[in-house]
């Protein structure tokens, strides 16, 4: 196919073979790139102190910029030093992506396999043979090379479950340098040294140097499209947060349903703390304030991951238990209510005890309700026990209200409407 297309491009004036790229300029041009992004990555980790993976990011390109220098200019020094030196440098910016993949998922740095990179496996290039072997000396790089590269695709995609549309991508794009980086090897003769003492194939040039450039530049923008996506994530995080208790707030479990309703299966619980407001006005605001967070800190102790737990308001709290029953939803509540009121709280030598009342209710296993008609199911429970004398819980009775019926459904939508257009 080449020898077709080659001649119809040389016709039109496309390509001319009296021009050779150069190897000793594409790699200046591809340093100056990569140095290019360093200062890129090191404006956005002034602007976002708190992204630390930023910092590894910027110093990685940098030292991968300086080490391909290093590696060109080897000729003007000792050439086995001034390799040795360039190939440590490399070997730095690699193990800086992988250091800077592990910070961005909140692991700590491995410091230890980067120092055994960084100092020992470099003076194995400035050995006569591998020096005088270029195909050895350039797999033996890109293999280094492509195992740190490979290493920050494993850290990425093991955090892929935080929800960031740019994950996966930038854990393919670190997969795709790792084997493009692999695949210099069998062309490291290309690039015989000293480097630009002979002229390499147009094709060879443009795939492995112009390829990792492109791979350097999207990888770039991968990086920090996942940080600008994780800080409007936390932006909205904390929108739906209660900052006392760090609990879900109510827009934040309305949001957990976004199509407004409770899934089959599922259970609600209500709670609302008894005389709260006597326990303020008695002891303080301080007092209100320490039992609503042990309350929430008991709430989250008694929860599944797949569950969830908010503040609704005040001194009520909301559970949405995934795929349990009355009974079992009953049985919960009850524990919750028992450690709290076993809970003693001294607020300038006087004791505080506190109980709480709750409502269930539970969706039919086969049914969904509207989120609004669970809460007010729930919410009429929780009333029958603040007027049964508080301290308990009490379920809402299948049939005592038709809150799973399509019927219900609509009328709660009409009711709504004309609230909203009142």
């Amino acid at each position: 196919m080449r020898k077709e297309l080659v001649p119809a491009l040389r016709r039109r004036g496309l390509i001319d073979f009296n021009m050779h790229f150069d190897v000793f300029t594409a790699l200046t041009a591809s340093s100056s790139v990569v140095l290019l992004l360093s200062g890129v990555f090191a404006f956005f980790w002034h602007r976002h102190a708190n992204s630390p993976w930023l910092r590894y990011w910027a110093l990685a390109y940098l030292a991968i910029g300086i080490g391909n220098a290093l590696t060109i200019f080897s000729p003007v020094s000792p050439r086995p030093l001034g390799f040795a030196a360039g190939t440590a440098v490399f070997f730095i910016g690699f193990g800086l992506i992988w250091q800077g993949t592990r910070a961005f998922e909140g692991r700590k740095p491995r410091w230890g396999a980067l120092a055994v990179a960084v100092f020992g496996l470099p003076w194995l290039f400035a050995l006569p043979d591998v020096q005088s072997h270029p195909p050895l000396r350039v797999g033996l790089m890109s293999a280094i090379m492509a195992a740190g590269l490979a290493l920050a695709a494993w850290e990425t995609w093991r955090g892929r479950g935080e929800g960031l549309p740019s994950k996966l991508p930038l854990a393919a794009m670190l997969a795709v340098a790792a084997a493009t980086v692999l695949a210099r090897a069998p062309f490291g003769a290309a690039a015989a040294f000293p480097i630009g003492a002979r002229k390499a194939d147009d094709i060879v040039v443009i795939v492995l140097i112009g390829g990792l450039v492109v791979l350097a530049i999207i990888l770039a923008m991968l990086v920090l499209s996942v940080t600008l996506e994780r800080a409007e994530k936390s932006q909205r995080d904390l929108a739906a947060l209660d900052p006392m208790t760090a609990l879900l707030n109510r827009r934040g479990i309305e949001a957990v349903f976004a199509d407004g309703k409770l899934p089959a299966g599922d259970a609600l619980i209500l709670f609302d703390l008894d005389r709260f407001k006597q326990v303020n006005d008695t002891f303080g605001h301080a007092a209100g304030d320490v039992l609503i967070r042990a309350f929430a800190l008991i709430c989250r102790e008694e929860l599944r991951q797949v569950d969830h737990a908010s503040r609704f308001g005040g001194e009520e709290f909301a559970l949405v238990l995934a795929r349990t029953d009355a009974r079992t939803a009953v049985k919960l509540a009850e524990r919750v209510r028992d450690r709290y009121g076993r809970l003693v709280v001294e607020i300038d030598g006087g004791a505080v005890v506190g109980t709480v009342s709750g409502g269930v209710f539970a969706a039919p296993p086969d049914e969904p309700v509207w989120f609004t008609a669970a809460v007010a199911a729930a919410d009429r429970a929780l009333y029958q026990a603040k007027a049964a004398g508080r301290n308990r819980i009490v379920s809402a009775e299948r049939g005592a209200t038709p809150v799973t019926s399509r019927d219900f459904d609509e009328r709660c939508i009409a009711l709504e409407a004309r609230a909203a257009s009142a």
